[in-house]
């Protein structure tokens, strides 16, 4: 964290100013999100909010996985030295294949429960997603490996920010914890790429909630 706050400082006058701004602000809730450790659902929001800062351009558009995708491969692309790779393979208290494998916190068990799909096609879909997990590991598909993480990140955050659970919910404080030591390094190495990259942010739209001098 440090070590990007010394980049930012020594690049800023060379950085497009709409990109500063979404590094800036990334990274002092991604601080922030370091005082939460106990409070993994807290930790969770404060993180994903610092993943909007670097994300998002106009508020109206909302958060959806579709574009949420094409921003994730668009990292990925930009990425020449493996930085996000490299952390999509670090070990965790479980492995990613058990991880993205519990089916209660995957968007479709909540369909069944919902009654939106029948048992029979929640079993068919469900079979479909593991075996897509399994190719992934097999092949090493490292862009499908991220965003099958970012999928599951987005069910988690949807149900806390949502109410789906209760507040410091023992039942979820392993997933959610597993859910921030995933996101956390993540979004250090998208503002590396980013800073890295930054030419290609520099026509980028500005920043929705542009700063303002309110006094």
């Amino acid at each position: 964290m440090f070590v990007l706050e010394e980049i930012l400082k020594m690049q800023s006058h060379q950085l497009p100013s709409n990109l500063r701004l979404r590094v800036e602000r990334s990274l002092s809730w991604l601080k922030k999100s370091n005082d939460l450790a106990e409070s993994p659902d807290l930790q969770l929001m404060s993180l994903w909010v610092a993943m909007n800062a670097l994300y998002l351009q106009d508020t109206a558009e909302g958060v959806n996985i579709t574009a949420l995708n094409y921003f994730l491969a668009q990292l990925y692309q930009q990425d020449q030295s493996d930085k996000i790779t490299q952390v999509l393979w670090q070990e965790a208290e479980m492995s990613l294949e058990q991880w993205l494998s519990v089916a209660h916190t995957h968007p479709m068990y909540w369909d069944l429960q919902h009654g939106k799909i029948t048992r029979a096609e929640y079993h068919e879909s469900w079979a479909a997603y593991l075996d897509k997990i399994k190719k992934m590991e097999i092949q090493q598909n490292h862009l499908l490996r991220l965003q099958l993480t970012f999928e599951r990140l987005y069910c988690y955050r949807n149900q806390v920010f949502f109410g789906g659970m209760r507040s410091q919910s023992q039942v979820y404080h392993q997933q959610l914890s597993e859910a921030c030591r995933r996101l956390q390094p993540l979004i250090l190495q998208f503002v590396y790429v980013m800073l890295e990259n930054a030419d290609q942010y520099r026509d980028d739209p500005q920043r929705y909630f542009p700063v303002m001098n309110l006094s």
